[in-house]
């Protein structure tokens, strides 16, 4: 039997990916031709892609062109090739009005993103096709196998880019801060103090690559020409990877999640959670979670006090002079710009001692504040974080604006957005304004705008009768709540003993008679009843407000029960209606004035 003969049959040439897109490259660049310079900003193709030099030119005049504000169309790119000496190398005039003309390379706009993705995929594949071949010749001519591991990694990452190019990275959002992966490629953005300006959006940019630092600055999200800088230093220590395409996606989702804002919800009415009541007085609910709460007053008047006899109620549970906790075990964190950290350590012990309390471990945490707190935003995020803290003492308000101007209202905004961002209920301190130290009614130092986001407001008034060194009394007057009617004022006494302890009592007001010349209207015509009758012109010089003021607040005052008009006097004389009770000794109030 004769022996077959197998003709061994030639393989077919293996052209390099892209050779044979070449209508899919005029589809793309007479669609930027016939649609113009904002479709060529708007849609940038790495020069690369394209497979024939012809196209890398025709691409790169237009893009130049575009960068300038140069409309671009046939006539105004056949002109600038000309003047650049290139329109032979691409045909001439008649290769643009071809490729124009052509039906197979007809592209609507909608479609162009993804053509120039189709594009730049071949491209990718014929730059891994070329550093393989050329990782074959180094190996063959016996390259150091440092070189030889450096240009496999670069293969790698050109094939991982192939491979992951299209899917949508994972996206984390953490208060401002905003991060974007590609878990494939091993990178990391991270955005922080992303901010909305009258130049467009901006954020610090911070990227890296399996663990390792690459890039780091401060970004202009939507301008084209800073991420191609950006992305041009990044090929330089990380070549192969898709940086345009990574940066242009970083930048839409950062638009995209500044522009959005808070979720839509629907209202359901229902009563208030109960359980957001942090610290109680003998007058009602003092601090509430959620709602920031500042404290303003003049120096040396006990604020500081105050606000950590507050968080050491917080923290053990129990009742500290006034403020009485709903729960203990909350975390504490004090921000200072004031003091230092042996200070404050030393007047929490001072409280512990005077109170005989035991602080828990891991409840309080202090951090030294150099900047404005937007400015480190960043910082106290992750301090509250990590710490899980509840309230967040600031201490205190103007070096935490850190405003040139005293009525700067951008920088107040800046601290309250950068507040609500963190989760922890702000407990602010500040000083009053210099006009406002010997008015009846202070006000906070600085822009109107302390006031009115604040949720809370107290001002904290020390009495000036007792001469006493180790003692201090001061008065809380609540100016404002936005969530429920004010309270009555309060007051309490510190005591600073030999030993370092600091206790700290409620105080009656009707003990310190000079605080209440500066509060409430009502309490201060009680307290002068109590010595006797008078009438409102009386009332008015001796508290030293206005007539009409004191007659009205009178009047009310005795149509709520709390006073009597005296039978048979002219002009009418004012009386506390206890003092006229039946069995009711004169002279004597009762226990509760306020």
């Amino acid at each position: 039997m004769p022996m077959s003969t197998r003709r061994r049959v030639p393989a077919p040439a293996v052209l390099p990916p892209g050779a044979d897109t070449g209508d899919l490259a005029q589809a793309i660049l007479s669609c930027l031709v016939l649609e113009g310079a904002a479709t060529i900003r708007a849609h940038p193709v790495r020069p690369s892609a394209f497979f024939t030099e012809a196209h890398r030119t025709i691409y790169d005049t237009m893009a130049t062109m575009a960068d300038r504000g140069e409309p671009v169309d046939g006539h105004t790119l056949v002109d600038a090739l000309r003047r650049a000496g290139q329109l032979d190398a691409i045909g001439g005039a008649a290769a643009i009005a071809v490729m124009v003309e052509n039906p197979l390379a007809a592209c609507i706009p909608v479609n162009l993103p993804d053509y120039i993705r189709r594009l730049e995929d071949y491209g990718a594949r014929r730059e891994a096709l070329q550093r393989s071949l050329a990782l074959a010749a180094n190996l063959q001519n016996g390259h150091d196998p440092g070189d030889l591991l450096a240009d496999a990694e670069a293969l790698a990452a050109g094939l991982r880019a192939v491979e992951t190019r299209g899917p949508a990275p994972t996206v984390t959002v953490d208060g401002d801060m905003l991060r974007v992966a590609w878990p494939a490629l091993d990178v990391l953005m991270t955005l922080d103090r992303a901010r909305e300006t009258s130049e467009g959006p901006h954020a610090d940019v911070r990227i890296t690559r399996r663990g390792e630092r690459l890039h780091l600055a401060r970004l202009a999200l939507l301008s084209s020409h800073q991420r191609d800088t950006t992305a041009r230093a990044l090929e330089q220590k990380a070549p192969a990877l898709p940086w345009r395409d990574l940066l242009e996606t970083l930048a839409d989702l950062a638009v995209m999640e500044l522009r959005r804002g808070a979720p839509v919800v629907e209202v359901i009415p229902r009563p208030r959670d109960p359980a957001r009541v942090l610290l109680r007085v003998s007058a009602g609910d003092f601090f509430v979670a959620g709602e920031p709460l500042m404290m303003y007053a003049d120096v040396g008047t006990g604020k500081g006090y105050l606000a950590m006899a507050g968080a050491m109620a917080l923290m053990t549970g129990d009742p500290v002079g006034p403020f009485r906790p709903t729960r203990g075990g909350l975390r504490v964190g004090y921000l200072d710009w004031e003091a230092s950290e042996p200070e404050i350590a030393g007047r929490q012990y001072g409280l512990m001692r005077g109170h005989d309390l035991t602080l828990p471990p891991r409840l309080y945490f202090y951090r030294r504040m150099v900047g404005p707190l937007a400015s480190e935003a960043a910082a106290v995020r992750a301090m509250v974080t990590s710490h899980q803290l509840d309230v967040l003492i600031v201490d205190s308000a103007g070096p935490a604006a850190r405003a040139s101007d005293p009525g700067d209202t951008d920088a107040v905004f800046r601290i309250f957005e950068t507040l609500r961002a963190h989760g922890a209920t702000p407990w602010i301190l500040g000083h009053i304004a210099k006009g406002s130290i010997d008015a009846n009614r202070a006000t906070p130092y600085g822009s109107t705008f302390w006031r009115a986001l604040a949720r809370d407001l107290f001002e904290v008034r020390r009495s000036t009768e007792d001469d006493r060194r180790d003692v201090l009394a001061v008065a809380l007057r609540h100016d404002k709540r936005n969530f429920g009617p004010r309270l009555p004022e309060c007051g309490a006494r510190f005591t600073f003993a030999a030993d370092d302890a600091v206790t700290v009592t409620s105080l009656d007001l009707r003990d310190a008679p000079d605080l209440l010349r500066h509060g409430a209207l009502p309490p201060r015509i009680k307290e002068a009843l109590r010595r006797e009758a008078a009438t409102s012109k009386d009332l008015a010089e001796r508290l030293r407000v206005d007539y009409d003021t004191v007659d009205r607040t009178a009047r009310r005052l005795k149509k709520a029960g709390a006073l009597v008009v005296l039978p048979d006097t002219r002009p009418i004389r004012w009386a506390l209606a206890a003092d006229h009770q039946p069995g009711h000794e004169p002279g004597h109030a009762p226990e509760t004035l306020l």
